[in-house]
């Protein structure tokens, strides 16, 4: 017996010793594969071999990774870029979707110093996720190399920087869900130098960060929308125009907010989406709903065209980087019975969304 014990002790040991080893991965490997018109070179650089990336991205597609340890070194100059790491890509030839994390160099010591945000149908979607939770201020060194530790458990994640024995930073909702799927990197903008790339799969790893209170619903917000498209910008005028949508119901996140590419995928100029809302109202009243959107809308109540809104980037001041918030309110003219509420939302880059809170309920009720 006490042999068996030492033999299924010495196998279980040797089993968890296994699938939980660091993989170093040199960029010369053949289990990259660079994007098409990717400008990269292998070189020495500071004292290490080094992946010099000057634009696009390279993936290890045969990785399926879940939870467990990315870890790099990374090096670039104070120069505006968008350097970053890919992870559970799932890619196919019709769409790409992955979770995303980048730096902002030009924003060094900023809140947004860098970015977390789910990748839906290729779109991310930094303009929706802001703020604590997605982004914080760091300083980075420039033109010197610095480490970055990525640990991944199911729906949360943290970042080291630099050998810190505490993480920097929590992600506490990965949008995307318990997925899988490759690990990539990119550069976008400036030229950026990685070096000493390993990834380690672990069932479930320590995360050190304690929980945080998930984002809430507004007082009488929005939390289920039926959701149609995508359709050219241009077909929607003052009136909503004869359309026979397929119409999907489907729910917000927690915070009342609709990411619209986790639904409906832009295709070029179809960059539309309608969403639609059915209201009953006991009487004839006006009704005042608060909307945050991105990028742009036009609101139609029973076939009118309300209101037309732009909250793109840089659409408000040079500054404005058209972040979503509750920023616009329209006053709905609302008939006894049923009203239909149609928007469409129309996405340039940066996050396709919507939500939305009335500012009261009294004498209406929201029916599929």
């Amino acid at each position: 017996m006490k042999q068996l014990f030492f033999g299924v002790y010495f196998f279980l040991g040797t089993f968890f010793w296994l699938s939980a080893q660091v993989t170093q991965v040199a960029f010369d490997d053949k289990a990259w594969t660079y994007s098409d018109g990717a400008e990269y070179a292998i070189t020495d650089y500071m004292g290490k071999e080094a992946l010099h990336l000057k634009k696009g991205n390279l993936v290890l597609q045969e990785v399926d990774f879940q939870n467990g340890i990315i870890e790099m070194d990374i090096c670039f100059s104070s120069d505006r870029g968008f350097p970053g790491l890919y992870f559970r890509i799932e890619n196919s030839e019709s769409s790409f979707n992955a979770e995303e994390f980048y730096l902002r160099p030009h924003q060094s010591g900023n809140v947004d110093a860098f970015q977390y945000s789910p990748v839906f149908n290729g779109l991310s979607a930094w303009q929706l996720y802001h703020g604590p939770g997605y982004g914080q201020a760091i300083n980075f060194p420039f033109n010197a190399w610095f480490h970055l530790k990525f640990v991944i458990n199911d729906t949360q994640g943290e970042i080291y920087f630099n050998g810190e024995s505490k993480p920097s930073f929590f992600i506490p909702e990965l949008k995307r869900g318990i997925t899988r799927g490759s690990i990539g990197l990119r550069a976008a903008l400036s030229e950026v130098y990685f070096a000493d790339f390993s990834y380690e799969k672990s069932e479930h790893p320590t995360l050190l960060s304690a929980a945080v209170e998930p984002e809430k619903m507004p007082e009488n917000g929005v939390g289920e929308w039926a959701v149609a498209g995508p359709y050219v910008e241009s077909t929607f005028g003052n009136e909503l125009p004869s359309l026979t949508p397929s119409w999907k119901q489907v729910p917000t996140e927690a915070s009342g907010l609709l990411n619209i590419a986790k639904y409906v995928a832009k295709k070029d100029s179809f960059a539309t989406s309608l969403v639609k809302l059915t209201i009953d109202s006991d009487e004839k009243q006006l009704k005042a709903i608060h909307l945050g959107y991105s990028d742009r809308v036009k609101v139609y109540c029973n076939g009118q065209m309300l209101y037309g809104g732009q909250n793109e980037f840089r659409s408000r001041d040079y500054r404005y980087l058209g972040t979503i918030g509750f920023f616009d309110t329209v006053v709905l003219p609302l008939k006894k019975g049923k009203n239909e509420l149609v928007i469409a939302v129309s996405e340039n880059f940066g996050g396709w969304g919507i939500k939305a809170a009335f500012e009261n309920m009294e004498g209406i009720e929201i029916i599929e």
